[in-house]
């Protein structure tokens, strides 16, 4: 019986190739299409993220605005502003950011110190 239905599956394939190359076609997609929704939200937060939810929200702002006078540095991001970059290195720099104003040192002082160690200081914001 099982090989009844193998070959009737095979006959039918010999007779409607192109619903094979469909189905294939939709299997890939399918199978891309998942491995992006993995990638986009299920990927666990970042310690930075989890740290963030946390912490004091004055705070947070100070940081956040600090980090939108620069672009991520990392050199794949683009042009895109520190404040809402995603890669690790924009983590890395904020959370240096977070550190310093927790340390005491003026926005002015951690502006010159982000912009010595990464560049991506805006023009509109040059250190004079």
């Amino acid at each position: 019986m099982l090989r009844k239905v193998t070959f009737q599956n095979k006959a039918n394939a010999r007779r409607h190739p192109a619903l094979l190359v469909v189905i294939f076609i939709g299997g890939i997609m399918l199978f891309a299409y998942a491995m992006h929704l993995f990638q986009q939200g299920l990927q666990p937060q970042s310690a930075e993220q989890v740290a963030a939810n946390k912490l004091d929200p004055s705070l947070e702002a100070a940081v956040s605005a600090i980090a939108a006078k620069f672009i991520c540095a990392c050199g794949n991001c683009g042009d895109k502003s520190l404040d809402v970059c995603t890669c690790p290195n924009a983590s890395k720099e904020r959370e240096m950011i977070r550190h310093s104003l927790k340390a005491g040192q003026r926005p002015e002082q951690i502006i010159a110190t982000i912009n010595d160690l990464y560049g991506g200081l805006k023009s509109e914001f040059n250190i004079k």
